[in-house]
C-alpha cells in the first residue's frame, strides 16, 4: 500500500489503493473520497452520512442522459481519472466545503469510472 502525502490528515493505513486500478480509497471520522470502477451504491453512502448531529443528508447522483447537447443520441459515456490527480482534487473540495459552509458534519466524494449506460 502506497501513501500519498496529499491525504494529510489520513494515517498511510487508512488510504487504499486497489490492486487492479482504477481505485481509490480513503475514509476517516469525516471523510470518505473514492473513486472505483465498481457500481456505487447510495445505500451505504447515505448510511455513513447520515449521523445524529445532522439535520438533513443530501446526496446528489448523476445519470447518463439519452442525448448530448447538440441534441445526438448518447448510448454510453466512460470515464477516465488519474487517481494520483483526482484524489487529491476531491480532498480540496471537501475542504473548500469545510471552509465555507458552516454545520457541515461529513462529506462524501464518491466518483465512479469507466464506462456508464
Amino acid at each position: 500500500m502506497d501513501f500519498y502525502p496529499f491525504a494529510l490528515w489520513l494515517k498511510p493505513d487508512e488510504i487504499e489503493l486497489g490492486d487492479n486500478m482504477p481505485h481509490y480509497k480513503a475514509i476517516d471520522e469525516f471523510n470518505w473520497v473514492e473513486i472505483t470502477d465498481e457500481e456505487l451504491d447510495s445505500k451505504p453512502i447515505y448510511s455513513w452520512l447520515n449521523v445524529p448531529t445532522s439535520g438533513a443528508v443530501t446526496i446528489f447522483s448523476g445519470n447518463v442522459r439519452n442525448h448530448s447537447d447538440e441534441s445526438q443520441a448518447v448510448e454510453a459515456i466512460t470515464y477516465e481519472a488519474h487517481l494520483e490527480m483526482v484524489g487529491p482534487k476531491l480532498f480540496d473540495i471537501a475542504s473548500y466545503c469545510r471552509d465555507h459552509f458552516e454545520g457541515i458534519d461529513r462529506i462524501a466524494l464518491l466518483h465512479r469510472l469507466g464506462r456508464l449506460e
